[in-house]
């Protein structure tokens, strides 16, 4: 994905996305008896998984979070700008 990026900037990391993102795995490890999860190494697993007609469903979020991360997103991409 790096090599692929538009421009010449170098890639940032935003601490927000990475504490929001180790939150979320920290939720899904301690309800594991809640939601399936798979990792890089079970993919192949989950493929055959994904075609026995079990369905899976999908968590929703609250829209006001929804509404925070696009604040927080398009702030930080002006701040980036003004740089």
């Amino acid at each position: 994905m790096i090599t692929r990026r538009r421009g010449s900037k170098q890639p940032f990391i935003r601490e927000s996305v990475v504490k929001r993102f180790e939150k979320i795995c920290g939720f899904l490890g301690k309800n594991g008896d809640r939601f399936v999860t798979a990792g890089f190494a079970d993919l192949q697993q989950h493929r055959v998984r994904q075609n026995s007609g079990v369905r899976a469903v999908a968590v929703k979020g609250r829209p006001w979070d929804m509404v925070e991360r696009v604040v927080e997103q398009v702030a930080h991409r002006m701040e980036r700008r003004v740089r």
